[in-house]
């Protein structure tokens, strides 16, 4: 695997759900979480050539709602936005949920 010394900034639009997958280049960074359109979006630095991906699982929550363990130690918490005019105040984290494993021949594995 060869590390691209060009990196790009994308952005991943999320759905306000609970829990949601998003699948991004490897190494992928994270930079920030806003609210455009009234939906949050979460902007990260990727190598854009790489071919190898990694999961992640986006928790999102109001304001008093609960926070399950999941949410808690391996995740990270990434910022809170709101939307609706401030009426509606999410927050948001992150977790790894797999990265890719390449050996000493380059093949790659997919690891959960």
């Amino acid at each position: 695997m060869s590390y691209n010394d060009l990196q790009s900034v994308w952005k991943f639009p999320l759905e306000i759900v609970g829990e949601q997958e998003l699948e991004v280049p490897y190494g992928a960074t994270f930079l920030s979480l806003i609210a455009q359109n009234d939906l949050p979006t979460l902007y990260a630095q990727v190598d854009p050539d790489t071919d190898l991906k990694e999961k992640w699982c986006i928790y999102i929550r109001g304001t008093g709602h609960t926070i399950g363990r999941e949410m808690t130690g391996a995740s990270l918490f990434i910022g809170t936005i709101s939307t609706h005019g401030g009426d509606l105040v999410w927050h948001v984290w992150r977790r790894v949920l797999s990265s890719p494993v390449v050996d000493k021949e380059g093949d790659k594995e997919e690891i959960v």
